[in-house]
């Protein structure tokens, strides 16, 4: 599997509660014709630190065939997002 970020900014619907932190859709504002990208199912979740920033990752599947990398950054409470591509080996 390889990461690859994708350029621009991105807008991300997210339900925060309590204890617990899930995104609910996101679309990538540079690029206003793909819309909305829902979020159908969070396949992982991992928490770890840059510095002294706190980094909240989810692996989300979006129905559009592609699984994605949501980073939430606690302290800038900005998002990134990369495509996560299947590397297949002969």
């Amino acid at each position: 599997m390889q990461d690859r970020e994708l350029p621009g900014c991105i807008r991300v619907a997210a339900v925060f509660d309590v204890e617990d932190l899930k995104p609910v859709w996101f679309e990538l504002v540079d690029r206003p014709v793909l819309g909305r990208i829902f979020v159908t199912k969070i396949d992982m979740v991992w928490t770890h630190q840059e510095g002294t920033t706190k980094i909240i990752s989810f692996v989300v599947f979006a129905g559009d065939d592609n699984n994605y990398t949501l980073a939430f950054n606690a302290e800038e409470l900005t998002w990134s997002l990369s495509l996560v591509e299947s590397v297949l080996f002969p």
